[in-house]
């Protein structure tokens, strides 16, 4: 069974290329992206079935998750995937942060390299994505900046 609104995004899609044609710009269907939002059902964000999905939009791909202004938004409203992500860059700069040291390094140069390349990351867009992380992601970063003293 499809969709009650399946016709009515097909419908607003039009609408809004022919309001940028209109305004001599353009609707690049092929970077645009469609994501479905829905918390109902869903535990440990994972794809319930009970909940059907509508079709995508002809032309325009469905996600589960996009990068906006370097920030990971994914389906379920969580932080889970941007703090995984962060974690997985983070650990490994940490470890080329430890390889230096291990070269002599002065620490003084190590604390210098360290704020602008971890903690910059750590904190860029933190009031935006911190209010979505659950506590278990709470618990990875700090674990982490524990790790990194």
């Amino acid at each position: 069974m499809p969709a009650k609104n399946s016709g009515s995004c097909t419908a607003e899609i039009e609408d809004i290329q022919e309001w940028a044609a209109r305004n001599n710009l353009g609707l690049n269907c092929l970077k645009s992206k469609e994501m479905i939002i829905c918390t109902i059902g869903r535990p440990n964000h994972s794809r319930s079935t009970s909940h059907e999905l509508p079709p995508p939009v002809q032309g325009i791909k469905q996600v589960i998750s996009s990068t906006v202004l370097g920030v990971v938004i994914n389906d379920c409203l969580t932080a889970a995937d941007h703090v995984s992500g962060l974690l997985t860059t983070r650990s490994r700069l940490l470890h080329a942060l430890q390889v230096l040291r291990s070269h002599g390094i002065p620490e003084s140069s190590m604390h210098d390299v360290f704020r602008p390349i971890v903690v910059s990351r750590l904190l860029y867009c933190a009031p935006v994505w911190s209010g979505f992380c659950s506590a278990v992601d709470r618990t990875k970063l700090n674990t982490f900046l524990c790790h990194c003293q």
